[in-house]
Formats: C-alpha cells, sequence, structure tokens
C-alpha cells in the first residue's frame, strides 16, 4: 500500500502547495458496522476538500474520511478477514476508493461541481451504462484497481476466495477490465435474446467498465518518455495526476482529451484508445464493421458447437463455412478503416467524438 500513499501524497501536494508531508500522508480511517448503502452501497472514500468544513476528530477538521461499512451486497469482515488479506482484495478495494479521493484532491471545487452537474444515473456497475461523469470517476478507479490487481497478483489467484462473499466480483470485474470485454453489450450477461454487441461510441463514453479498461492500458500497458528519454511501459501515475490536474476533466470524454494531449505519450493512447474502441466514438463504418464482427464470431461459435453435436448436418456446415469466409474478410477491412479514422482524427480532419455525443 506504500505506493498507493505515495500516489495520495504526490496529488495532495500537486493540489495544495505547502501542506505539510504529515497532513499529506494522513487518511482517516473508519471502520463500522452499520450499513452505508445510502453512501451507494459498501466501503467509500468521502473526500472532503481542504477548504470546506468536514467532520471533526478532536476539534481538528478532517479533510479525508475513508468509511468501511457493512452493505447488502458484502460485509466488512469478508473484506478484512483472512481470505480477504491473503488474496489481497482489501488493497484494491481501499486503492480505488483512495482514486476517488486523489481525484477530488486534483480537481478543483468549480470542477467537481461541473461534473456532478453531469450525472443522471442512481446506479452504476461495470457492466452497465450509467453517464459520462459516473463512468469517468469509477472508470477511472477500477483502472487503478485492475492495475494493482495485475501488480500484486499475476494473472493466477493462487489462494482460497471461499471466505470473500461477495467481494469474489472484484477479481471477475479486474480481468473482464484486462480483456476489454466491457466494449461490448452483453459482455457478462447475456439479455434475452443472448445476443453480444459492440457497444457504440455514445454507450462506451458512458461505459465505466470500457473506461477502466482505458485507464488499466494507460497504466501497465501504453509507452511514456520520462523526462531522462527512458521509455517506461505504463504511464507513472503520476503523470497521470499530472494531466488531470492541468486539464481539468469533468467527464469521459474530456479525460480521453487531457491524456491524448500529454507530449510524452498522447500520440500513442490515442492510437490505443481508437483501437481498442474500434473507432467507435468516432466513424459509425468502424462500428459498424466491429459489430458485424463480434456477432458473426459468436453465431460462428454456435454453429462449431452445433455441427460437433450434428458432425453431418450440411446445412450447418455450409453456413459455418459462409460465416469464417465473412470474418475473414471483414477483420482486415476494420483494421484498414480504423488506420484511416486514426490518420483523419489526427489530422484534426474527424473529430474524435463525432459519434459519442
Amino acid at each position: 500500500m506504500k505506493s498507493v500513499m505515495d500516489r495520495v501524497v504526490y496529488a495532495r501536494k500537486l493540489s495544495y502547495p505547502g501542506i505539510s508531508d504529515e497532513e499529506a500522508r494522513t487518511v482517516h480511517v473508519l471502520i463500522h458496522d452499520c450499513t452505508m448503502d445510502a453512501l451507494g452501497g459498501g466501503p467509500a472514500v468521502l473526500p472532503l476538500k481542504g477548504q470546506i468544513e468536514g467532520p471533526h476528530l478532536n476539534g481538528k477538521n478532517i479533510p479525508w474520511v475513508l468509511l468501511l461499512s457493512d452493505a447488502s451486497f458484502g460485509k466488512i469482515e469478508q473484506l478484512v478477514g483472512d481470505s480477504g488479506i491473503t488474496s489481497r482484495v482489501v488493497d484494491d478495494v481501499i486503492a480505488h476508493e483512495l482514486t476517488h479521493g486523489i481525484t477530488a484532491d486534483l480537481l478543483t471545487e468549480e470542477s467537481i461541481k461541473k461534473s456532478n452537474d453531469q450525472k443522471n444515473s442512481q446506479a452504476h456497475h461495470a457492466e452497465i451504462l450509467s453517464d459520462v461523469s459516473v463512468a469517468f470517476w469509477e472508470g477511472w478507479a477500477e483502472g487503478v484497481e485492475a492495475s494493482l490487481g495485475a501488480t500484486v497478483r499475476g494473472a493466477f489467484h493462487p489462494f482460497s476466495l471461499s471466505g470473500l462473499g461477495m467481494y469474489v466480483f472484484v477479481f471477475e470485474r479486474q480481468q473482464a477490465v484486462r480483456d476489454n470485454l466491457y466494449v461490448y453489450d452483453n459482455a457478462l450477461f447475456d439479455d434475452a435474446s443472448g445476443v453480444r454487441t459492440h457497444r457504440t461510441g455514445a454507450e462506451l463514453m458512458k461505459a465505466e467498465g470500457f473506461m477502466a479498461t482505458v485507464t488499466y492500458r494507460v497504466m501497465n500497458e501504453l509507452p511514456y518518455r520520462l523526462a531522462d528519454g527512458t521509455v517506461t511501459q505504463g504511464w507513472p501515475f503520476n503523470a497521470v495526476s499530472d494531466a488531470i490536474h492541468r486539464a481539468q476533466p469533468t467527464n469521459t470524454m474530456e479525460l480521453v482529451k487531457a491524456l491524448a494531449a500529454d507530449p510524452n505519450g498522447g500520440a500513442d493512447f490515442l492510437d490505443d484508445f481508437l483501437q481498442i474502441s474500434s473507432g467507435a466514438t468516432a466513424s459509425d463504418i468502424s462500428h459498424g464493421i466491429a459489430n458485424l464482427i463480434i456477432v458473426m464470431s459468436d453465431h460462428q461459435n454456435e454453429l462449431q458447437e452445433s455441427l460437433r453435436r450434428d458432425p453431418n448436418n450440411r446445412a450447418t456446415a455450409r453456413e459455418l463455412n459462409e460465416t469464417r469466409m465473412t470474418l475473414a474478410a471483414a477483420r482486415p477491412r476494420l483494421q484498414a478503416e480504423l488506420e484511416y479514422v486514426k490518420q483523419q482524427v489526427r489530422s484534426g480532419a474527424l473529430d474524435l467524438f463525432a459519434k459519442a455525443k
């Protein structure tokens, strides 16, 4: 957790020049047995800006309070019990919540109000659409959580999950984030039709799960050039903090623009964003091809399973062959369209969010 607290200190010193080391490193954690569903349902950080009157402890104003409380979906004893500690899921949850506090520190009161004014969702979850403000705050925190999870555990979880209860979802969410599954509707849950589709550009900007993938890749996968010329794999957390503090984003689109504007990693970020979104925020054509590919890919899997059960069914075999040919033609067409979209967006001839507004 030291690295997480170092991030807190950096953000606070960036936002509050003159703050002492002790104040920058202090987070008050309250653990109690009351249910805090009214505050969002579970562990939550209530970041109160330094200039705002907040709760007091021994007569001293407390700028940050991290509440750990029971929720309808999970109990604190599961989070901080043996399984939670061994699996380090408690690290993930606290890092997620502290990221909310870091974001609140990096943004001005005016920016926070502007962001809050854009909220119109009553609930949020990685699988569903909320709004561009909630998806910004939650997607960023879930991306940090997925990044930390990959760092402390890697791809495998050699421990028992039996004592974690509902907190097992943290691991499931992290893997889906790393695999970019939230670019699709019904990524994990089928609707009545069972059809999986590629989300539109407007939908992606309201999908915290997809935005978590965007920020996870920034911190773990994408190149960043340091001041000494060294190129790292994954942006330093402080570089992301600098971009947020400088640009004051209040929603997902503004966050993407802030990262794309960074002189030391923005160009690669922009290309990656267009690649993993299939260019859906900028082009109906690339989105349409991407949607065709995922629908046909799933149909191909269904046909293969049907043919496995009935290997002599000629109609199924013929349809499977036609589906394979369609996919073989669509994939290179999508990549060619994406290269065109990237070039157009880079040159300014095409609005990155032309199809997301």
